[in-house]
């Protein structure tokens, strides 16, 4: 996790999208944490990907 709070979102952002355009996958527990930081970034956009 980035250091700079202003980061955080983009880190996040960017973890899912690969996440999801690779078909990876989190344990229950790691991607509880995610979304708990995640809830904080009000900022953000849908993206659409295509998995591989």
């Amino acid at each position: 996790m980035p250091p700079a709070t202003d980061a955080r979102c983009i880190y996040l952002s960017d973890r899912g999208g690969t996440k999801g355009h690779w078909s990876l996958t989190a344990d229950r527990c790691k991607r509880d944490t995610l979304r708990q930081l995640a809830a904080s970034c009000t900022d953000t956009t849908d993206v659409e990907y295509e998995r591989v």
